[in-house]
């Protein structure tokens, strides 16, 4: 047997989206994202109503990542969970169909990771600081946005980035004249990351985020024509706080250390509040608390034709779901999940193969 160093191989379900189209094309949300993918069908309509789906299969059922950082229970039922903003997008890897053993917990519908770039990303060859301004109209609803960023190194190998954007739009203004009611918002996003990238072998990266999205949205009952389900315009606020710590350790020279460790933690909220139609006052709250991690090694192996990259990692989150509504009393539920996997990825010349196991412990507390 010989040590020798394998390329990182993708699943052959794995496909990456082109961000750099999607600056060019000026995305805004997940259908911009994932408009051209044939295998990703993002739900229309506002923002908040907007999920993915992966051959038919909801995010609900999908592993979904940012930076690392699981994305947790759903919020609503009709309601989408998953929130990025495009201008910050890196690289985006789409897993159609099962995951791999690694793909992390509840992958068997697919997998969608997202990663935000890094400041040595944006900074050109010999440069040391930077900064971007930029402003955004659009006269069918009046949409008016600002964002600024800036990043630089210090001491030559942290990377400091710091990123916000605000948005504010009216309801969109159709080509025969109407308006279409509940496209209306404000929307904001919040990023510092500090990156410290390949010194003696290590890689260090550290996140903040917060993402917002606030307005008179529809709520997406069904059927409408009913007097418990009715479509009302509900005042709502979601937000996304999303922590997250990387580190990774690959030694020039050994193949056999690829030592990667991620922890996080990821609040989503929805918050509704206004005025009730039938009287009084709207208000009610419902977060999902998640929190957890994930340590694996890859090790690069060789047996004559065969090349193998063997991966074998534990990952474990927990998940707490709480309502806060004047109307119904307090509710919490939890849901804790542990997993071992290992998953080897083949390559035989010109032929990939993949194989891999996992075994998941999974326990749940209802409200």
């Amino acid at each position: 047997m010989q040590v020798k160093a394998a390329a990182e191989q993708p699943s052959a379900q794995e496909q990456k989206v082109d961000t750099q189209r999607l600056k060019r094309t000026l995305a805004s949300d997940l259908q911009d994202v994932f408009d051209i993918d044939p295998s990703v069908y993002t739900g229309t309509g506002s923002r908040n109503g907007q999920k993915v789906f992966l051959r038919g299969m909801d995010d609900l059922n999908l592993n979904v990542q940012i930076d690392g950082a699981r994305q947790g229970a759903n919020l609503f039922h009709h309601q989408g969970r998953v929130n990025v903003d495009p201008f910050l997008l890196k690289r985006v890897t789409v897993n159609a169909g099962p995951a791999p053993a690694d793909g992390g917990p509840g992958a068997l519908g697919g997998s969608v990771k997202f990663e935000t770039v890094d400041a040595q990303d944006l900074l050109k060859p010999g440069q040391t600081a930077g900064g971007r301004l930029g402003v955004q109209f659009e006269s069918a609803d009046h949409l008016k946005s600002g964002v600024g960023s800036a990043y630089g190194l210090v001491g030559g190998k942290v990377g400091l980035l710091a990123y916000t954007r605000h948005q504010l739009n009216d309801n969109v203004r159709a080509g025969g004249g109407e308006t279409l009611p509940s496209t209306e918002g404000t929307r904001g996003s919040h990023l510092f990351k500090i990156s410290v990238l390949e010194q003696d072998g290590h890689s260090l990266w550290a996140s903040a985020e917060r993402n917002t999205n606030e307005g008179g949205y529809l709520r997406a009952n069904m059927p409408w024509q009913t007097n418990n389900a009715t479509q009302a315009l509900d005042d709502q606020l979601t937000t996304r706080d999303t922590l997250s710590l990387r580190h990774r350790y690959r030694p020039k020279g050994n193949d056999l250390i690829d030592l990667q460790t991620t922890v996080y933690t990821n609040d989503s909220q929805i918050e509704l509040y206004g005025p009730n139609p039938t009287g009084g006052s709207r208000g009610g709250l419902w977060l999902t608390r998640s929190s957890g991690g994930d340590i694996r090694n890859t090790f690069n192996v060789s047996t004559g034709h065969w090349v193998h990259a063997l991966t074998v990692g534990l990952d474990h989150f927990k998940d707490n779901g709480i309502s806060d509504s004047p109307a119904d009393p307090r509710l919490s539920e939890t849901a804790t999940n542990t997993g071992l996997y290992l998953q080897d990825r083949i390559e035989i010349e010109n032929i990939r193969l993949s194989a891999g196991v996992r075994v998941d412990r999974y326990r749940t507390r209802y409200a």
